[in-house]
């Protein structure tokens, strides 16, 4: 949906991109705010309660067989197109000149990220700021290059994700078996103020290093 909105209207631009998001966001927020309504407060409330904050309470070896060739299919792709991620970062001109079909390989990229997205959320629920923090994390560790920043995204993400249970279940006791929602944003808010100032030191250090000498 957030894809098609700005072809509807003609308009396929960033900015346009970032607000058909937050219209589809919107919506679906209430769609669910609907089906809590709807829901039966004795039962069903409380579990999408508990499904919106976030919990690896649920999550079964069943249901990861069923998910598994959905999540690694996806992961596999990626992995091996990490070179074109590369490509594509250099912007849409450039992407082109060396033959990259940027509409295509955006597509493929976008529809792998969403169901691996989609499989995690299933199963644990919405647990916030892992996909905001973790890859800036990795960026810092492995450098701006997807072959070497993307694998470790996924090894930087499992790990936070098992110390944020860790600490959920051991210091958040009224909690442990609910919810790891409280945990992450407690790990990540901290780490990711200074990983947005080091950003910025980035990017004007280079430009003071091309100051003409007198």
């Amino acid at each position: 949906m957030t894809l098609t909105l700005p072809r509807l209207i003609g308009r396929d631009s960033a900015v346009v991109l970032v607000l058909a998001g937050i219209v589809v966001s919107g919506f679906m927020g209430a769609t669910l705010g609907v089906v809590k309504y709807l829901a039966d407060p004795e039962t069903e409330l409380a579990e999408i309660v508990y499904w919106q904050m976030g919990s690896l309470a649920k999550a079964q070896t069943e249901q990861l067989l069923w998910l598994a060739p959905v999540m690694l299919l996806p992961a596999l792709l990626l992995l091996l197109m990490r070179w074109r991620i590369n490509v594509l970062s250099l912007g849409e001109r450039e992407a082109r000149l060396v033959g990259a079909d940027t509409r295509k390989e955006r597509l493929l990229m976008i529809v792998c990220a969403t169901l691996l997205t989609a499989s995690a959320v299933c199963i644990s629920g919405t647990i916030g700021w892992l996909g905001l923090v973790v890859p800036h994390l990795a960026r810092m560790l492995a450098g701006d290059n997807n072959l070497r920043s993307l694998p470790l995204s996924l090894l930087v993400g499992a790990l936070f994700l098992l110390l944020a249970d860790t600490l959920a279940r051991n210091l958040y006791t009224h909690i442990r078996r609910k919810s790891r929602w409280a945990s992450s944003p407690a790990l990540s808010a901290p780490r990711f103020s200074p990983g947005c100032w080091c950003d910025r030191n980035r990017r004007i250090r280079p430009s003071e290093k091309q100051k003409p000498q007198p």
